[in-house]
């Protein structure tokens, strides 16, 4: 700089240095990971794995039950085809017709690949082994939908998958299981390969709809792996691409779709919950005023959903921290109180009151939200648990400062 220069000039130049500065320290920070973590021994190796390798014992191993009776939520074929619009107001699966079906089977015919031939033609046999598996799924007989779906061709895979999801987001007790029975989820919707695309573009609603909820269920997958590994790991596995793409096509196929909206929203948020609002915005085009429209669209077009409540409160904690605790806490206390109409829906409003729990720990005994998640991913990597967990004891302070207490035993 030269020293004729005047007093202001090298004050502004000085400004832009740091300011660069400062935007490549953020940029690194985001293409590498770094966000002050640092890797155990099982996160350098997962960074040498394209995917989470995966012990199949855990599907034939009895599942854990859902804490409520399934009675509750169990239906006739006349109730299923009665409520199942309200039921799917969130995630836009269609009723599985008898003539949706014979439609889907003629234009993709893999559609039935490994459906055992007495069902695969006479159709009227095979909608009633997948509304079966839907019941199953309604009522939370989680392991039973995963099986016989699996049975039923890319139909019945779908509902196996989101059972499968559901079960391991909520109702696993180690970690490394949850991540296993998700990365199954994963490659399910891998295999359907690119029919997905061509049936985001089929000129029958109900088959885009379809198309979306795969999508969905992919990215749902995905997220509930990403959220809690490192940065490293989320960004060598190729995550954030992938939800950026799976999210882009359900909205582009229903852009009114409500847990589409609140995906992309929570996507958006989380993102700034790891790497900070900044680099949030700079590198990955996440903003907060774009996430809380679109929670603000999906609680419109569905507003007694628990998902969308808890989610849209967890953004806020993400995106502003202890400024907007007040309304987050409403939005779980929302979601607490919605009158569920399957089992998903009543596992989302168990889940509300969990975190309801762990942000009042966080607004009681820490100053930081960063320090908090850290803690508490801390927690889940030593001991194998899956906090999602809604039959599992809530978060302490204790168990945050003392996680080898609380090491599970080995899985069988």
């Amino acid at each position: 700089m030269s020293k004729h220069a005047s007093p202001i000039f090298q004050w502004l130049t000085l400004g832009f240095f740091l300011f660069f500065i400062a935007l490549a320290s953020n940029l690194a920070q985001a293409a590498t990971g770094a966000e002050d973590e640092e890797l155990t021994e099982a996160d350098i190796m997962a960074l040498q794995q394209d995917a989470v390798e995966i012990d199949q014992n855990i599907f034939n191993q009895p599942w854990n039950k859902v804490p409520f009776d399934t009675q509750y939520f169990t239906y006739t074929n006349e109730q299923l085809k009665e409520r199942w619009g309200h039921m799917m107001r969130g995630l836009k699966l269609p009723f599985p017709s008898v003539e949706l079906i014979e439609y889907a089977a003629a234009r993709y015919p893999q559609i039935m690949e490994g459906v055992d031939p007495s069902l695969a033609n006479d159709i009227s046999k095979y909608q009633a082994a997948l509304l079966d598996t839907a019941r199953d799924f309604f009522a939370g007989n989680f392991q039973q939908a995963y099986h016989s779906g699996r049975q039923l061709g890319a139909l019945g895979r779908e509902l196996s998958a989101f059972a499968a999801t559901i079960y391991a987001s909520y109702l696993t007790t180690h970690q490394s299981v949850k991540y296993m029975m998700l990365q199954d989820v994963i490659n399910t919707f891998d295999d359907f390969g690119d029919m997905l695309d061509k049936m985001a573009d089929d000129p029958d609603p109900r088959i885009r709809a379809n198309a979306a909820f795969a999508n969905l269920g992919f990215a749902y997958a995905i997220a509930r792996i990403a959220e809690e590994s490192p940065v490293a790991v989320a960004l060598a596995r190729g995550y954030l691409d992938k939800l950026r793409h799976a999210s882009n096509q359900v909205l582009k196929i229903y852009p009114d779709h409500p847990l589409g909206l609140a995906f992309r929203a929570g996507l958006d948020a989380g993102i700034m919950r790891r790497v900070g609002k900044f680099t949030g915005r700079m590198t990955y085009g996440a903003r907060t005023t774009v996430a809380v429209g679109d929670f603000k669209k999906s609680i419109d077009l569905v507003p007694d959903q628990a998902i969308t409540q808890f989610e849209f409160a967890n953004a806020l904690v993400y995106m502003d921290q202890k400024r907007e605790l007040n309304q987050a806490m409403r939005h779980l206390e929302t979601a607490i109180k919605t009158h569920p109409t399957f089992s998903m829906e009543a596992l989302d409003s168990m889940y509300a009151y969990k975190r309801l729990q762990e942000i009042r720990l966080y607004a009681l005994d820490y100053r930081s939200f960063r320090q908090f998640d850290k803690d508490r991913r801390n927690f889940i990597s030593v001991t194998d648990r899956n906090l999602n967990n809604v039959t599992a004891p809530n978060l302490t302070l204790e168990m945050l400062n003392n996680p080898k207490n609380y090491i599970l035993p080995s899985r069988k």
